[in-house]
């Protein structure tokens, strides 16, 4: 296998790579954990824990030779159409999403990029992901937070205000991300 494919596809997953051959739409992988053949689960995000737990329902009574989705490190993707065509970002790049008059601004790591839509729409597609509002104008990648003072999220940099409506659901979301 090339080695840009494996940077790419492999590296996503807790497992070391020996070697890789490459077979009709998947990877063969000898690894440190055995022979696994990889491909790519035709399955929506919001399907893929029902079919988890049919599988592990399979596994329960002795079926152990059952494919398992492995979930890799990547993070959503979503596309943003700009006037001058589309622009694809992972949801780990983006700091927050702010809206202002009816235009979405992407705080990312590549720049600002804005489109007109619904900051309810956005937050629903990342929810998944780590992503909580502290008011109505702000998403907030919950990654990126590196300071919280009374009423502000400091966001890469940033300072956001934190609304007493949504204090106890972000403050609650920030302590899960963490961990406590």
């Amino acid at each position: 296998m090339q080695d840009y494919e494996r940077d790419n596809i492999l590296e996503q997953y807790e497992i070391a790579v020996n070697s890789t051959r490459k077979t009709r739409g998947a990877i063969l992988c000898s690894t440190d954990k055995g022979v696994f053949l990889m491909r790519e689960l035709g399955v929506s995000e919001k399907r893929l824990p029902a079919l988890i737990e049919l599988y592990e329902y399979f596994m329960d009574y002795g079926y152990q030779t059952i494919d398992m989705p492995v979930k890799n490190r990547e993070g959503k993707r979503i596309c943003l159409n700009l006037p001058d065509g589309a622009k694809f970002l992972d949801s780990r790049e983006i700091y927050y999403v702010e809206i202002q008059n009816r235009m979405l601004h992407y705080h990312t790591k590549a720049g600002v990029f804005t489109i007109r839509g619904a900051l309810k729409d956005v937050q629903e597609e990342l929810e998944d992901w780590h992503f909580a509002k502290c008011n109505q104008c702000y998403l907030v990648n919950l990654k990126y937070v590196s300071e919280i003072r009374k009423n502000i999220a400091v966001v890469s940099g940033d300072e956001l205000e934190i609304s007493r409506r949504n204090r106890p659901a972000f403050l609650s979301a920030v302590v899960d991300f963490l961990g406590g």
